[in-house]
């Protein structure tokens, strides 16, 4: 593979984990939004069906973004004899491993919210 084509596949590849970030971000934003709006009257079947599907379509979101991001990552260590500022952030941090935590800390985050618009404490 030449270095242009190389080029090319860490920026494909930098775009399609932010595509995917995004799609993560509207899942969660409408989940949240549902959660609070409509979360009390829900049955236990609705919610068990919406939170399955939150939870699977933001796990295959979190996926993409973390292939995507290791792939650019990679691609930016190989060229990095030759464009530094590729990876001007940290060398040493994969962001593959920073948007995967941050992502299951959204889904984690996302179900408790939920559980707690269905379950409020009574003081």
């Amino acid at each position: 593979m030449s270095e242009a084509e190389m080029l090319e596949h860490f920026w494909n590849a930098q775009e399609m984990a932010v595509n995917s970030f995004v799609a993560y971000i509207t899942m969660l934003s409408g989940y949240l939004v549902v959660a609070f709006i409509v979360g009390k009257r829900l049955s236990k079947f609705q919610v068990f069906i919406i939170t399955v599907g939150f939870i699977i379509f933001t796990l295959f979101a979190m996926w993409g973004a973390g292939t995507f991001w290791n792939t650019a990552y990679l691609t930016g260590l190989a060229l990095k004899s030759h464009h530094p500022d590729l990876l001007s952030y940290l060398n040493w941090l994969n962001p593959a491993y920073v948007a995967i935590a941050c992502m299951a800390g959204g889904i984690i985050a996302g179900c408790k919210f939920m559980w707690d618009v269905r379950h409020p404490k009574t003081e």
